[in-house]
């Protein structure tokens, strides 16, 4: 288990590598936070140029991988993320260019949450993959907040894999390719990881082996009893996050898995509010069990892992749970010390031993170490809610709706629309597109004669209506080439750039993990939040004045570049033209014709303050008091006694309660 979250794990592997293609599988995906943070980190060394604030670095990174083109697909469940349902319109608006493959699997989940990367290092141009399993979704809690359990190898250019891993790299690239090939017909799609492969040598195996039941449909517990002698173990501990809904068939699935001589731990998950997220029957049946006992982690790992924590947010304490999403299998020999590690995917049910889509790896240790312990919960207080994660929403398949069948691809350099059906008994001319008041027929190829209205279309909503029959339904549009697309990144208003500066509030900052974690988006040891931090209440609280908005911002902007130094040329350079920055702010300042002469005034004196303070030229905001001065000369006369006190006063400093 990661005793750092997701995010700072893939940062240190891609450290002087340059990405050059990427694959992801994830069950959820979270579209909005997998633009502005994963695809983040894949900038390399360019990470430190991007806004902190994430609607401003998504909007950045738009045009930053609009100029830098980057091969990226993704593939999630289906079913489980409502890829076919009306209300996923208003949630789903990609502003990056990448290709999205929703996988049907049925009534059974696609749930292996895998990254392949091809990287190229940066000074000796060497290639090598880096192949990734574990627990994690492409979710803010998955990559931020939860404990996870993450593999990450890399192989090299000129290095030997174990022919274990090097069989499920093969295999997994070519699932992969087939099943992007239903949505985009791309001969080109993967090549360069198939050309990775190329006169590539394996080594025998080294113990450890690969799970990939998306690759074979093999069974999760013929995998265990082929892959290891269960009587040379005499221990199974168990970490899963949700379990099968029979108690019954979770005795079975432990029984399939050990022998009748282990003592087995299984972990009991709970809420933050101390919860059991497992039913009342099921608690009871393992306590009625000989050999199997609920347990927690030891308190050493528990601290190790910040499992609970206690925060200060100025003068109140939080109490902060980071819930448990790693899925472990540990079979583990007291005598010798021996351990198998088995991490992935797979929960303890049985859709997840015998049907789902899972990945995961079994690791061979010497002296490995036992890491729960026995719990007894005397009043135990069972939560009303069991799906606290994402593995447990089970929605069944309602049937074939042809409409899932059905990919559409728009190219922007071609103006072609695309479109391909996987099901042979529909014909995909059956199929027409409902634009507004005109119709269009579906055809394998179209080149857009009245390219404009469909444009308009999607840049307005990725998700087109179509017409089959009698039935009408919205359908997602990927789209490529976006060197073509027309990208309009706009602009922020003052009041909304201060609204951003009023989150870098350092002041609430706390050192433990998952606060860290949560404020990656800042780049900072603080806590973000999502509340209006520039409310009536907290304004009188803080503030005599009707300009606290300005002070508000400014101040939290200021104590944020303090602590963190590497952001001030993204927010001070005079020549920056990133749209959160303070020399945007001043110019939006300026050609306000809302905004009153007072507050523009203590805007530029607030900055020619910070930057003063900063050691930063001051040139730059001159030129603009200068300015307004000239432009309202009439009103600074009238209180020309007045401003030079206020300029004196502004800019005097204080010590222990007397100016210097």
């Amino acid at each position: 288990m990661n005793k750092a979250v997701v995010t700072d794990i893939y940062i240190k592997a891609l450290e002087g590598k340059k990405v050059l293609d990427a694959i992801f599988t994830t069950y959820t995906l979270d579209i909005d936070f997998f633009e502005a943070e994963v695809l983040w980190i894949l900038t390399g060394d360019d990470m430190n140029k991007f806004s902190p604030n994430n609607d401003v670095r998504r909007r950045e990174l738009a045009h930053y991988f609009q100029k830098n083109k980057l091969p990226i697909s993704v593939f999630f469940d289906r079913k489980v993320n409502d890829w076919d349902s009306d209300e996923l319109e208003q949630a789903i608006s990609p502003l990056i260019e990448y290709l999205l493959v929703p996988v049907h699997s049925g009534n059974n989940a696609f749930h292996p949450k895998i990254t392949l990367l091809l990287l190229e290092d940066n000074e000796t141009n060497e290639r090598s993959i880096l192949y990734a399993s574990g627990s994690n979704n492409l979710t803010y809690p998955g990559w931020w907040e939860n404990v996870e359990c993450v593999n990450i190898e890399l192989l090299a250019d000129n290095g030997m894999f174990s022919k274990s891993l090097f069989d499920v790299y093969e295999k997994s690239i070519e699932y992969f390719f087939e099943k992007r090939q239903e949505v985009d017909k791309d001969d080109k799609a993967f090549s360069s990881f198939f050309e990775f492969l190329r006169n590539k040598d394996y080594l025998e195996d080294n113990g450890d082996k690969y799970f990939s039941s998306y690759i074979n449909g093999n069974n999760f517990s013929e995998f265990v009893q082929n892959a290891i002698t269960l009587n040379d173990y005499d221990t199974l501990e168990v970490i899963s996050p949700y379990f099968a809904e029979k108690d019954d068939t979770v005795l079975k699935l432990l029984k399939e898995i050990s022998t009748s001589d282990y003592t087995i731990k299984l972990f009991l998950p709970k809420n933050e509010t101390n919860e059991l997220l497992c039913t009342e029957l099921l608690f009871n049946k393992i306590n009625e069990e000989k050999n199997i006992y609920w347990a927690g982690f030891k308190k050493e790992l528990q601290d190790e892992l910040q499992i609970k924590t206690v925060v200060k947010t100025d003068s109140e304490e939080h109490n902060n749970i980071r819930r448990v999403h790693a899925k472990v299998f540990h079979w583990h020999n007291s005598e010798s010390k021996k351990s198998i590690y088995f991490t992935g995917s797979v929960n303890l049910s049985y859709k997840a031993f015998n049907e789902n889509e899972e990945a995961g790896k079994l690791i061979y240790i010497d002296n490995g170490q036992e890491f729960l312990t026995k719990t007894d919960e005397k009043e135990p207080i069972y939560a009303d809610e069991l799906d606290q994660f994402e593995e447990a929403i089970e929605k069944v398949d309602k049937g074939a709706n042809v409409f899932s069948y059905l990919s559409l691809i728009y190219d922007w350099k071609l103006k072609k629309l695309d479109a391909n059906c996987t099901l042979d008994s529909v014909s995909i001319n059956d199929f027409v597109l409902l634009l507004d008041d005109k119709e269009l027929k579906v055809e394998e190829n179209i080149k857009l004669i009245d390219s404009d209205k469909f444009e308009k279309a999607i840049n307005a909503s990725p998700y087109i209506t179509v017409q089959y029959g009698d039935k009408i339904q919205k359908v997602f549009v990927n789209q490529k080439s976006f060197t073509h697309k027309p990208l309009d990144l706009g602009s922020l208003s003052v009041k909304e750039i201060l609204d951003i500066y009023a989150k870098f509030d350092i002041e609430t900052k706390s050192n433990e993990l998952i606060k860290i974690a949560i404020q990656r988006a800042l780049h900072a040891k603080g806590i973000e939040s999502d509340i209006d931090l520039l409310n009536d209440e907290i304004k009188q609280k803080n503030f005599f004045s009707e300009y606290s908005e300005i002070f508000y911002g400014l101040r939290h902007l200021k104590s944020f570049l303090l602590e963190d130094a590497s952001k001030q040329d993204y927010f001070l350079d005079e020549t920056t033209k990133t749209m959160d920055s303070i020399p945007v702010l001043i110019k939006e300042t300026f050609a306000d014709k809302k905004m009153d002469l007072v507050s523009k005034y203590i805007t530029f004196l607030y900055v020619k303050q910070m930057y003063k303070e900063l050691g930063r030229n001051i040139e730059f905001i001159d030129r603009y008091i200068v300015e307004i001065k000239e432009e309202n000369e009439k009103e600074f006369l009238e209180n020309e006694a007045f401003i030079k006190w206020f300029e004196s006063a502004f800019f005097m400093e204080f010590s222990n309660g007397v100016s210097k």
